[in-house]
């Protein structure tokens, strides 16, 4: 994929596209995508393992200072944060990542970091802090949400797949 597919895809009904590698090579493309597009439209991919964001494929590794700098300067205001600790102190990261939002001002929206409820509504305290989304994954595969066991006893009293009840 280059900045062409985005633009073609945000300017076709596509929403955001989440920039990973690309930026390293097409600074100025991704700059001028993120005027047309705005910053909401156009966000970047961290994956971070103990405070190094490794570019996929790439090589080229950031700090996490260093990553949200230049994402400001490219005209970003949002990282989709991938949080790869194997510590799980997702505590510690939240402070360290509220202080980087604020610094550069840059929203952060977290990925596959949250396990269970009680994590989610942990994170509830940070919204206003510039931590104010979450992308869920494995989770909710696991069904580790206390609403999901509601959802599969509806779901087992539906008689959904009898699809003969719709001829």
């Amino acid at each position: 994929t280059d900045t062409d597919e985005c633009d073609m895809f945000l300017s076709n009904g596509v929403y955001r596209v989440i920039i990973d590698s690309l930026f390293e090579n097409q600074s100025k493309q991704i700059s001028e995508l993120i005027q047309k597009h705005t910053p909401s439209r156009v966000v970047f991919l961290a994956s971070s393992k103990n405070g190094i964001i490794e570019i996929p494929g790439k090589g080229r590794i950031y700090s996490e200072e260093d990553f949200f700098e230049f994402t400001k300067n490219l005209g970003g205001n949002r990282i989709v944060y991938d949080y790869l600790d194997d510590d799980n102190n997702l505590p510690k990261k939240l402070e360290e990542l509220t202080e980087l939002s604020k610094k550069y001002n840059v929203r952060v929206t977290l990925k596959n970091s949250i396990y269970d409820s009680k994590q989610l509504l942990y994170l509830c305290n940070y919204e206003r802090k510039g931590i104010d989304s979450v992308i869920l994954g494995k989770a909710l595969y696991e069904n580790n949400f206390p609403c999901q066991k509601i959802w599969r006893e509806v779901e087992a009293d539906l008689d959904c797949c009898n699809l003969n009840s719709f001829s």
